[in-house]
Order: C-alpha cells, then sequence, then structure tokens
C-alpha cells in the first residue's frame, strides 16, 4: 500500500554548532527524540539505572500505600491482587505477588476478570466475593482508575483499595485509600508508564521501606530481577520507550535473556526463542502475543500460572497450550480477514469499513480490525454477538478519533470507550443497521477531504555514502527501540536499479542493487512487479546488519519506495 512519507524537520546550523563532536545523522535522531541538552542526550544514549530511577515517593500518595500495605502484611489481613487480563495486567499481579511474598504476606489473592464476559474494569461480583472471603485491602494493576462506583462499593464493604493505574482518569477520581497513577498525579513527571511500571515503582518504594528497617533484606537486587517482567508489560502493552521506560526496558531485557523464571525460559523453548537474542521486537511479536492470548481464547490465568510456575511439568503444559492456541488464534484471525476482504472488495467506497460475525470470539475483535484497518488504510470495526448484545473493538488511524465518533453516536450505544486509535463498544442487536448507517454517514462527513493513506515517519533524508559500520554502531546506542522511539527510517534518493532478483517462497521478497549498494525488500511483490534495469527509485530505508553462514555485513532493508 502506497504511504504518505513525512520527513522530520531537519535541525538547525545552531543546533549542530552546540554538539560539534556528535554525528549529524545522531543529532538529527537525538532531535527528533527531544534530547536536545547535554543531560537529555546524556540520559538517552547511556541509561543508567541507579542515576535514571525516579524516586517513587514523588506519587502523592506512595507513602499511604505503603503504610496500609506494611499493616496488612503484619497483621496477616487477606489482600486480593485485581489486575486486569492482558499482558501488562498479568506482568503487573506477578510482580505484586512476588514482591508481597518477598515482604512477608501470607494471605494473598489473585483475580484476573474474564475477558470475554465481564471485560475490562472492576466489577461488582468479585468485589463482592472478597468481602465475602474477609478480604480487608485491594490493590489493583492496570485498572481502576475509571472505577468509582466499584471503589465506593469495596468501601462500603470494609475494604481499603490501593489503586495502581496508568489510564486517563475521569473527572471525578475513585475515593481509594491511596491512588497511583502517573495521569492522576501533577506530581510524577514520567507518564508513560505501563500498568507494570506503576506496579513496580510501588515495589520499589516497599522494598525501600523495608531495607530501612531491615539491612540484610535484599531489596534492589529483588527488584532488579524483576525488571524481566516491567519489560514484557510496558513494550506489549506499546508504551512509549522513552525517559524512566527506557531505563526500565534496557535494563529489563538483560534480565530477561538471562530470566530465572522456569515459566518464561520454557516458553522461549517452545517458541524457538534464543536467550541472549531476545529484544524488544520479540516481546511484541512473539512474547506479548503468547501471553494475551490466553485471555483472547481462554482465560487469562493461564499465562499469570505461567509466570509463576516452579514446576517443570507444568511449565512445559502451559508453554505447549499458549502456542498451540496462539496458532489457533492467528488460523482463526486469518480465516476471518480473508472472508471480510472478498466481501468488502479491492476498493470500498466507505471510508470506515464494519465486519460482523455471530460467533467471533471477543478476544480477536480487535485484532481483525486491526488487520483491516492496516490493509484498507482506514478505520475498521469488528463486532460479534453476545446474546442480545452486540460487541465490537474500533481501530483507527490519524484521521479518525474513535472516541470522538462513538460520542457521535452514543445514543445507539449501551456502552464505549478507550482510546482515539483503540477503543470498544457495544449496543443491542436490534440498532446495528441503524448504526451502521449513521456510522458511515459520520466518518463520510468527518473524513470528506481526508486521504486514506498512512503516514510514514521518516528521520532524515541521507545520501547512500553515509551509510557506514560506524552509523550502525552508532543506531546501536538507540536501542531498545519502540513507541516514542522506533528503529530509525532513512530516505536516499536518485537511486539507479541495476540489477533485481526476486527470491523467498512464491518470489515474494525482492533483491536489487542500485548505486553499487545491495538491498532488500521484504514482501514487495504486490508494487514492484513492473520495476525494470535502468529505473530510478527513491527509497526509504532501515540500515540493519544480516548475519548468515559466518558473515556478517550491513543489510540495507526498503521499508517503501518510489519508481520515478
Amino acid at each position: 500500500m502506497k504511504k504518505n512519507w513525512i520527513i522530520a524537520q531537519s535541525i538547525s546550523e545552531d543546533f549542530k554548532n552546540q554538539f560539534p563532536e556528535v554525528n549529524s545523522v545522531i543529532l538529527q535522531l537525538l532531535y527528533n527524540r527531544g534530547a536536545i541538552t547535554q543531560r537529555q542526550i546524556d540520559e538517552f544514549l547511556f541509561p543508567d539505572y541507579s542515576r535514571d530511577m525516579r524516586d517513587p515517593f514523588l506519587f502523592t500518595d506512595m507513602a499511604k500505600a505503603i503504610e496500609r500495605i506494611n499493616r496488612a502484611i503484619e497483621q496477616k489481613e487477606n489482600i486480593l491482587i485485581y489486575s486486569d487480563y492482558d499482558a501488562d495486567g498479568i506482568t503487573s499481579a506477578a510482580v505484586l505477588k512476588n514482591a508481597l511474598e518477598k515482604l512477608g504476606a501470607k494471605n494473598l489473592s489473585l483475580y484476573l476478570p474474564d475477558r470475554e464476559k465481564e471485560g475490562y474494569g472492576l466489577r461488582e461480583v468479585p468485589i463482592r466475593e472478597a468481602a465475602a472471603n474477609k478480604v480487608s485491602l485491594i490493590i489493583t494493576c492496570d485498572q481502576g482508575i475509571t472505577n468509582p462506583k466499584e471503589v465506593d462499593l469495596a468501601n462500603e464493604l470494609g475494604m481499603d483499595v490501593v489503586l495502581t493505574d496508568h489510564h486517563l482518569p475521569l473527572e471525578t477520581l475513585p475515593k481509594a485509600y491511596a491512588i497511583l497513577d502517573p495521569h492522576a498525579d501533577v506530581n510524577y513527571p514520567c507518564k508513560y508508564l505501563a500498568g507494570v511500571g506503576v506496579a513496580f515503582k510501588l515495589v520499589q518504594a516497599l522494598f525501600n521501606c523495608r531495607m530501612k528497617h531491615d539491612s540484610s533484606f535484599k531489596g534492589e537486587a529483588y527488584e532488579k530481577w524483576m525488571l524481566d517482567l516491567v519489560a514484557i508489560g510496558t513494550v506489549s502493552d506499546m508504551m512509549k520507550i522513552l525517559d524512566e521506560n527506557r531505563t526500565m526496558v534496557k535494563y529489563g531485557l538483560i534480565v530477561l535473556n538471562k530470566t530465572n523464571r522456569l515459566g518464561l525460559r520454557t516458553l522461549f523453548k517452545e517458541s524457538n526463542l534464543t536467550p541472549g537474542t531476545i529484544d524488544t521486537r520479540t516481546i511484541y511479536f512473539q512474547i506479548g502475543p503468547r501471553l494475551n492470548v490466553a485471555s483472547r481464547m481462554d482465560h487469562a490465568n493461564t499465562a499469570l500460572e505461567l509466570i509463576l510456575t516452579e514446576d517443570e511439568q507444568e511449565a512445559a503444559r502451559i508453554s505447549a497450550d499458549l502456542n498451540r492456541i496462539n496458532q489457533e488464534r492467528q488460523k482463526l484471525v486469518d480465516n476471518i480477514f480473508q472472508g471480510l476482504k472478498k466481501s468488502f472488495g479491492p476498493e470500498p467506497k466507505e471510508k470506515i469499513l464494519i465486519g460482523y460475525g455471530d460467533a467471533w470470539p471477543v478476544g480477536v475483535l480487535g485484532l481483525i480490525a486491526g488487520k483491516v484497518r492496516d490493509e484498507y488504510q482506514r478505520p475498521a470495526l469488528a463486532i460479534t454477538k453476545q446474546g442480545d448484545i452486540l460487541t465490537g473493538r474500533g481501530r483507527s488511524n490519524d484521521q479518525l478519533n474513535l472516541v470522538e465518533l462513538f460520542s457521535a453516536l452514543g445514543g445507539l450505544l449501551s456502552r464505549f470507550g478507550g482510546h482515539r486509535k483503540a477503543a470498544g463498544f457495544a449496543l443491542n442487536e436490534s440498532k446495528l443497521e441503524e448504526f451502521k448507517k449513521l456510522a458511515y454517514k459520520i466518518v463520510k462527513e468527518k473524513m470528506q477531504s481526508a486521504v486514506l493513506i498512512d503516514d510514514l515517519m521518516i528521520e532524515a533524508e541521507i545520501e547512500l555514502g553515509q551509510v557506514s559500520w560506524e552509523l550502525q554502531e552508532n543506531l546501536e546506542q538507540f536501542a531498545p527501540f519502540g513507541e516514542g522511539n522506533p528503529n530509525p527510517l532513512f530516505l536516499v534518493k536518485d537511486l539507479k536499479v541495476e540489477n533485481i532478483q526476486w527470491v523467498g517462497q512464491n518470489n515474494k521478497h525482492l533483491k536489487l542493487v542500485a548505486n553499487g549498494r545491495k538491498f532488500i525488500h521484504f514482501c514487495a511483490d504486490g508494487h514492484c512487479k513492473e520495476m525494470k534495469l535502468g529505473d530510478e527509485i527513491d527509497a526509504v530505508i532501515e540500515i540493519g546488519v544480516n548475519q548468515w553462514n559466518g558473515t556478517k555485513e550491513l543489510q540495507l532493508k526498503i521499508v517503501d519506495l518510489k519508481i520515478k
């Protein structure tokens, strides 16, 4: 599909003169990421755990949270960790459980909601069950900030709530005993924390408090061994790999590659992942999906049990199950997607695409909508039936805010929520046709002049001669890559095609030589078949390293190109 190329604003000569010792391409990348002072540059290029981690007590309510949790541990109260069902929530729950057990908590229980039956957020039934089980303290993970009613219910039933979350709050905050959420606290500087990041800051504070009173307690060592889970949750939840997150993910990857968690090591083996090579891409495309698939196709408890287990047979069984279920999920989503492609056709007339299936699992709706959006470069909704209620998930692009759309459709919806590019909703089955008709109309009006082409963000235009091993080594300092810190893309212009070779299964991939340099373009068969020798092209490339059969060479991977 064609992309709209957007090149970042070039740095000024004044900025170059401030840092004459820094390669201009590297300086451009730093500027693009907001690193414009010597301190910011040093922190970005050389993250340091001791220096860059924020004081957890910058959270306004942290002291209250520590006091209440320590009291619950000392008095052997029943504590419930109430977390979410995705990879962020699962890792948050595991971090807190491990930490509280290190601190001596004995009466701990865990609750993860059912994605299909309960959906996101705190719910009345499990809160009442907690009260019946004599729970006196609930600690939430990755949720709760938008559940004032449920927190009120917990208070009425005699339970205190320490709320940890990273989502945007409503106008009225819940009346929790303590709230730890960077978006609800003006005093905490890093707003990018995932749910597991907030849980980890709570653990840091708890461990710091214990170390002050017990010099034998190895709090810093314990917390660092939890960074593998922080990295998984942060990357899987697509949080920005900047500021404190960058430090936690960098050190988290070190821990993850030598993790002592039996379940994760078994999962790596089952998934053909080699410790020592695991990076953010591995988390995003392989580890995260396998943890998420538990709640999409069954229940999140399975993934949590894998992380926590110390039994080899159980670890092997769960890892095999998650791998199998993930393959089933991939096949199911692809089958549904292929069916939708036939129904939509190659050039749909609507500017939002709505797919419906009365037996699609709720857990895969977002994946389906995302594949449709990526294929057709326009917003997409996927809807399925649950009793008399239809549940849907939407995925959008820069041109349409889903929350605004659902607000305009609010009279037809029984509930909705989420973010501008990813949101969910529910409506009565009898209102489906009216919903579709009105959605088409609203989106057509909102996007009347919008060009249905995705943006491709380019760091800088460079000369082919600037691509060298020295540049590649400098680029490696920008890892770990992720949201807010993408793998850099560069524009190289006026390349003359000197050799063309189609390779791979079904000749889908293109190898070419241009201006004396080798390039690879994966899955290029859809738009490069007309290319011929002597053509001039502009190309957006990613610079990397290709290691094969004992040899090592620079790899110039084409992400997009235009034949001139």
